[in-house]
């Protein structure tokens, strides 16, 4: 065991401390629904699989029936019987139910994500062992402390929304109901149509939460705060590296850099096959689309059914800018650390075999494919992206109108 040196006087706990707190409830919700086939274990601060055949069992189903409550969203919307402007309210809905399955789909029972949360906590605890210091929260990390709180609350708001918004309009697409031809006239013909119609209501709500609360787990605590806890990982080490004094600090400094970047590489293994893509696409989707309706359809939807969508524009907004830009500091600071890294065995004590370390060490970065990443520029290269598309759509609208 390594004893922690005296001079230090705080833990690097940053997960531990500011967000595990929020993800254990999370998780406990998750294993009531039965959504997720895993865990957490109190004892050892860890996610495991769980041991229950019926969680297991019952996650795999939720699975499924996601795919195909999504795939008769998108059949819906595709070719349905549904005007124009009833596909485009549609779509946002569409675009959030995906993502949240793409991201927590896991019929073969696959660890990844639970093993990338559990190497954040285990590096963490790495850090306390050695004593490093805490360096002051950076403004990213102020921003998801309180980002984290919201939007919890936001995707607990949004579950139990959904049957209140379903019982205002029990036709809005894409939902279920919406299916029917004639679905207005047909739910104002008849009580027995209202009890089959809340039936479905009540099914509805169940895999709304249920694809909800399992996709948003991972996209939660994985992408949002594993970006902010990289971020603020590296910040640890310029710290380190200021209180270099002999080779062997630098060795040390050298040997953390690494630890780090161990740690981005299953990152960005676990990441870019599934969530950050699904992410990359759905989350600006919402906002183009969500701003076209506010923009061509204001005059011609009522409140109940307007208020929804400048709703889901401001928090895709938020989502692109926080989330993308807080990826992209990921490789500013990386680089940053390998700087002061290298300034500092510039000084006459430079060893050669430092030389040597600090070659093979190399830049971090989020990465979306096999050669691509995220940079500074993403964030504003997606909100351009979003802002052109919106006014090509709207002017494409208003010259056939």
């Amino acid at each position: 065991m390594v004893i922690p040196h005296p001079n230090y006087t705080f833990t690097s706990d940053m997960f531990h401390s500011t967000f595990l707190p929020f993800m254990e409830i999370h998780l406990r919700i998750c294993q009531r629904l039965k959504c997720i086939p895993f865990v957490f274990d109190k004892i050892q601060k860890r996610i495991r699989r769980s041991t229950s055949v019926r969680q297991i069992r019952t996650s795999q189903a939720q699975n499924i029936v996601s795919m195909l409550y999504v795939s008769g969203m998108f059949v819906n919307l595709a070719i349905g019987p549904l005007s124009q402007i009833e596909k485009f309210m549609g779509f946002p809905f569409l675009m959030i139910f995906l993502c949240a399955t793409i991201v927590s789909w896991n019929v073969g029972l696959h660890i990844a994500p639970a093993q990338i949360v559990n190497s954040f906590l285990a590096l963490e605890d790495y850090f306390d062992q050695m004593g490093l210091p805490q360096p002051p929260l950076s403004l990213g990390g102020k921003i998801m402390k309180m980002f984290i709180p919201f939007i919890e609350v936001s995707i607990a708001s949004v579950a139990f929304l959904i049957p209140v918004i379903l019982t205002v309009m029990p036709c809005m697409p894409p939902f279920i109901l919406s299916m029917m031809p004639n679905c207005k006239s047909t739910m104002a013909s008849g009580s027995s149509w209202g009890l089959v119609g809340l039936v479905v209501h009540i099914a509805e709500t169940w895999v709304a939460l249920n694809i909800l609360y399992a996709g948003s787990l991972w996209i939660f605590y994985i992408l949002f705060v594993g970006t902010t806890c990289l971020t603020n990982y590296l910040d640890i080490l310029g710290c380190k590296v200021r209180q270099i004094v002999t080779g062997h600090d630098k060795h040390g400094c050298i040997l953390l850099y690494r630890c780090i970047q161990i740690l981005e590489k299953s990152y960005n293994a676990a990441m870019m096959h599934g969530l950050l893509p699904a992410m990359m696409f759905c989350s600006p989707a919402v906002q183009v689309v969500g701003l076209f309706v506010c923009i061509s359809f204001r005059d011609e939807l009522e409140n109940p059914e307007f208020l929804v969508f400048p709703l889901m524009v401001v928090n895709a907004a938020i989502n692109n800018i926080v989330t993308f830009t807080m990826a992209a500091a990921v490789q500013n600071a990386s680089f940053k650390g390998l700087l002061a890294i290298r300034q500092k065995a510039t000084k006459p004590q430079r060893q050669p075999t430092v030389s040597r370390e600090l070659k093979s060490c190399s830049l971090m970065k989020i990465r979306v494919g096999e050669g691509s990443c995220l940079d500074r520029g993403t964030p504003l290269v997606i909100q351009t992206f979003c802002i052109n598309q919106t006014v090509s759509l709207a002017v494409l609208r208003s010259s056939k109108v």
